[in-house]
Formats: C-alpha cells, structure tokens, sequence
C-alpha cells in the first residue's frame, strides 16, 4: 500500500510538469539546419510533384509526369531521371545534360504545375493533430482551431512551441502560463496564442493535462488490476458463500 501511494505521490508531481519546455535551447543537428534552411529558401522537389518538361524544336520530348514515389520521373529518350530533393533549376540542368548526349543544344523548360504549401504541425490534444498549412494560420491559436481545437483534456497553460531558431538551434518555450504578464484564466491562453505568429515548421504540441493523466494512471494501474483480482476472488467468495448457507 506504501508503495502505491509513493507511485502515486511521483506521477502527481511528475504531471504538474506537462509542458514539453526546456530551459536552455537544444543544438540542432547539422542536417537537420540544412534541411529546413534550404527548405524555407528554396522550393525542394519530392514526390507527388508535377512537371511539365518543354524541349524547344523537340515538340515529341515535351512531357508532363509527376514525380513518384522512388523519387524519379519517367521522361522521353530519357526513361527515369531523379527529381527529388532538387530544385527546379537543378532538376533543369540535370535533364539538359542528358539530353545533351543526345541532341545537339538542347534548350528546354521545366514548368512545377503544383506547389506544396507550408506547413506548421499541431501534436497533441488537438481534434485533428497534424500539418497546418501557414496561409491558413498565422498564428498559434488559428493553428490549433484549424486542428481542430483542444480537447476536453488539454492543459491550456502548458501549450508549447517548438522552433528551429536561426542561429541553429531549437526552443521549446510555453506560449501562455498563468501569471504571465500579470494575466491568468482561459481567456488570456487564448489571447497569447493569437499574439503568437508562427513559421513554416514550427511545431505546437498541446500536452495532456495532469488530472487525466492521473485518471489514466489510475485506471491502468488501479482500477484494472484490482477488476482482474475481483474477476478471480469473486467465484471463491460466491463458493464460501453456497457452502455457508447449506
């Protein structure tokens, strides 16, 4: 008994800190500043993308395909070239080297029909967790509500933003705690999240809040073994019971 009520002590000490919040920022790995630095600058191909490929006095060679899966679009003379993770121009160049084996200067154009929007991504207590186009949300509350808003279960004083800073480094700080600026209460939580602007890549993660964590914890460590002993016992007690009352 001493020990479950330690346990219990420990996981309500542990959830009054749900916030996903670090003092000090994290260093970002090399690639991963590389990538989404190149992200935001330029506009990287991947699949699904669709590319119509004009070549000049070679109207049989123009072609539209999209890029699959593996990465490579199928063009003509040229069976499969690789797409993904180029740019446009790159993409351009590569495909003019290769038909320069071919052809004599070749001149050609490289068209994206479709242009993926940016993304920030809301995890968490949310109706719907997942990527938010920016154009639709320009700040943390509109992201969230676009999530489809925070569940019953959310702790609205511990939503958190997660960010790829430009000295490469990512932070984790909360948008709203009470007593923040002299401000607490739901309405201030909803305030501060649409004073928050938000990136491309930016992560929101609206944690669970520690009275349903406790709930779950009680549930599953509590509730359902003591239901499985009870499950046992109980046709032992109903047999004591027959042979009592004969």
């Amino acid at each position: 008994m001493k020990k479950l009520l330690y346990a219990i002590i420990c996981l309500v000490s542990l959830c009054s800190c749900v916030g996903p919040v670090t003092k000090k920022p994290v260093d970002a790995k090399p690639e991963v500043i590389e990538s989404i630095t190149r992200y935001r600058k330029e506009y990287i191909l991947a699949p699904g993308d669709q590319l119509a490929v004009a070549v000049y006095r070679h109207p049989d060679l123009s072609v539209e395909g999209m890029i699959r899966t593996d990465g490579y679009v199928s063009l003509m003379m040229l069976d499969d070239v690789k797409a993904a993770g180029l740019t446009v121009q790159e993409f351009k160049k590569r495909v003019s080297d290769l038909y320069s084996k071919r052809i004599l200067n070749p001149e050609l154009s490289v068209a994206l029909r479709n242009v993926r929007p940016a993304m920030v991504y809301v995890m968490g207590e949310v109706g719907r967790p997942g990527p938010v186009p920016v154009r639709d949300a320009a700040t943390a509350a509109q992201a969230v509500a676009y999530a489809g808003g925070m569940t019953h279960s959310a702790a609205r004083n511990s939503i958190a933003l997660v960010r790829l800073n430009d000295d490469g480094r990512i932070s984790a700080y909360k948008i709203c705690e009470d007593g923040q600026d002299g401000h607490e209460g739901q309405p201030y939580y909803y305030m501060a999240m649409q004073n928050t602007l938000l990136q491309a890549d930016d992560i929101i993660i609206v944690p669970e809040g520690y009275q349903t964590q406790f709930q779950r914890f009680v549930s599953d460590w509590i509730n359902t073994p003591l239901n499985g002993l009870n499950s046992i016992l109980n046709p032992y007690f109903q047999f004591k019971i027959i042979n009592n009352l004969k």
